[in-house]
């Protein structure tokens, strides 16, 4: 699907006995992928299945099938090679961007939704989550012209969605930037208008953050900056208490069984 995810895939699968069948077919499936024959990677993968023999390996496997699915128009098939693969290894976190786009595409919205949220807060790589990787999937879509009709309008809230907490992430970078600089104020005068889209570990940064400005200034004795920094720290706070924010839902628990279906 990804880049970095086909390397890992082609890695893990050289520590195998069946290293160089395994590389040589993902290789094979890629080379199809990237020719627009969808359906040739499909069969490869299918027909040889017995070749990816560790778990892993297997649900790797099922985690490429399942993308190819999706620009075949399969998303019934896609849906099923996800919960295969992560029946089979639960750890394989960026399979579930599949599983999201499957349902959206077969009109599960609501489904769809809560995965796609608790990817854009899941972190991804350094401070990045899933938002990005999931945009650059919905441009690959677009492209592809497959999103079905009847899911248009999901598809475009969903994304708008994604773009207001990748956004968010990226003032939040800033944000720490301006603090390390000594720029409290400035930093935040950026951060009000994304507090309500930034994950919940990116606004527990801040929280912390404002905490310690604002203690700091108290035993300073400058007690007017101590509770100016006190009450931001409260907002962010109150503002991840909302219902309708994403760090609110506990996705680990409360969807447990959606992946396993």
């Amino acid at each position: 699907m990804k880049k970095i995810v086909i390397s890992l895939l082609i890695v893990a699968f050289a520590i195998t006995a069946n290293a160089q069948q395994a590389e040589q077919l993902i290789r094979q499936a890629i080379s199809l992928r990237k020719a627009g024959n969808y359906t040739g990677a499909i069969a490869l993968l299918c027909k040889n299945e017995s070749i990816f023999a560790k778990e892993k390996e297997l649900s790797g496997m099922y985690g490429q099938l399942s993308w190819y699915y999706l620009f075949t128009r399969d998303f019934n098939l896609a849906e099923q090679a996800v919960r295969k693969s992560l029946k089979i290894d639960s750890t394989q976190t960026w399979v579930k961007t599949n599983l999201a786009h499957a349902l959206l595409f077969e009109g599960k919205t609501a489904e769809a939704e809560i995965i796609y949220t608790e990817l854009a807060n899941t972190i991804y790589y350094n401070e990045d989550t899933y938002a990005a990787t999931l945009l650059d999937d919905f441009e690959q879509f677009d492209k592809a012209n497959i999103v079905p009709p009847k899911s248009k309008n999901d598809f475009e809230m969903i994304r708008t969605n994604l773009n207001k907490t990748n956004e968010a992430i990226k003032t939040f970078k800033q944000f720490e930037q301006l603090c390390i600089a000594g720029k409290f104020d400035d930093a935040i005068v950026i951060l009000h208008p994304c507090i309500s889209f930034l994950p919940q570990q990116h606004a527990q940064w801040v929280v912390k953050i404002l905490l310690e400005r604002g203690n700091e200034y108290y035993k300073s004795g400058d007690y007017a900056n101590s509770e100016k920094y006190l009450l931001e720290a409260k907002i962010v706070r109150e503002q991840m208490l909302k219902k309708d924010h994403p760090a609110q839902l506990s996705f680990v628990k409360y969807n447990e069984n959606l992946y396993q279906k």
